[in-house]
């Protein structure tokens, strides 16, 4: 039967809802809350996947020492108890994560998260691939200085690749649009292949959500 997720973020802790359909009750069900390092400063998540051993929330939030957002990962079991976390600072970065479901999981076992990495002189899609143990193999940056790619939602595709979504203000424009949606992809070794984009006539278009179609296309979520 399958499970029902649900996350919310609150301004000093993840609190984390594991709820199961009324037939299962016998079954465990939690409602915890986590609170990174115990340093109490404000975090939140938007992704959460089933491991073999329970599951792994993807967060972010304010460092104890740079003024600048950390993300990582928090692995916990079945019960909901901590089994670990990891966490990436940059001094010169601020980190995002896409929006809900901006993660998804391969038949290897193996995550991908859809985000950003914030740098002086641009704002880059980011495309993060990672572990059950949350351990990172990879990550890929894809942006021009000076403008913005901002991610919110990411997933497998059917051959093995990633596909990326979201919006950006790297276009040419003989109107006063102020952003077109695109959509990102990689290959099954995370290379690049190819970006779409999308604009229409004074209008700022934005890529929240995509899934792959049975033909082999994608179809896209999102707002004008």
């Amino acid at each position: 039967m399958k499970l029902k997720l649900q996350l919310r973020s609150l301004r000093w802790c993840i609190s984390v809802l594991l709820l199961l359909p009324i037939a299962s009750s016998s079954q465990i069900t939690f409602n915890k809350r986590y609170d990174w390092g115990g340093d109490q400063l404000s975090e939140q998540s938007f992704n959460i996947e089933q491991t073999p051993t329970g599951y792994i929330v993807s967060r972010v939030g304010t460092p104890p020492v740079y003024d600048n957002f950390r993300m990582g990962f928090l692995m916990i079991n079945e019960l909901g108890d901590i089994q670990a976390e990891t966490s990436y600072l940059d001094t010169s970065a601020y980190f995002y994560l896409g929006w809900s479901n901006a993660g998804d999981r391969n038949n290897d076992g193996e995550y991908m998260h859809a985000g950003n990495k914030a740098i002086v002189g641009g704002n880059y899609a980011m495309l993060l691939r990672y572990t059950a143990e949350g351990d990172t193999l990879f990550t890929r940056l894809y942006g021009v200085e000076e403008k913005a790619y901002i991610v919110n939602n990411g997933s497998y595709t059917q051959d093995g690749g990633f596909v990326i979504v979201g919006w950006t203000n790297d276009f040419s424009t003989v109107n006063s649009a102020s952003s077109c949606a695109f959509l990102l992809k990689y290959d099954s070794n995370a290379e690049f292949e190819w970006i779409q984009k999308y604009t229409a006539p004074f209008k700022a278009m934005n890529a929240r959500s995509v899934i792959q179609t049975s033909d082999g296309g994608y179809a896209i979520g999102g707002n004008v």
